[in-house]
């Protein structure tokens, strides 16, 4: 559980401050998410970092699904 203190130290970095999320969605599937923190002395997330995290996180998502779906095909044969 997210709440777990335990599981907040493993899952933050000690010296993070701000956090971006995208989630991993393909063809009506969500496959997952990516994160990414800024930490330190470092200045928050722009809006063309945002931007890029979701074109990251687009064809990131597409690459999977597409290898899933190979993986798939192939194990039918």
């Amino acid at each position: 559980m997210v709440g777990d203190p335990q599981v907040v130290e493993y899952l933050v970095p000690k010296d993070a401050h701000s956090v971006m999320v995208a989630p991993l969605h393909a063809r009506g599937l969500t496959l997952g998410a990516i994160s990414t923190w800024r930490c330190g002395r470092s200045d928050p997330f722009t809006e063309d970092e945002a931007a890029l995290m979701t074109q990251i996180a687009s064809r990131g998502a597409l690459a999977i699904d597409n290898a899933r779906r190979y993986t798939r095909a192939s194990s039918r044969r």
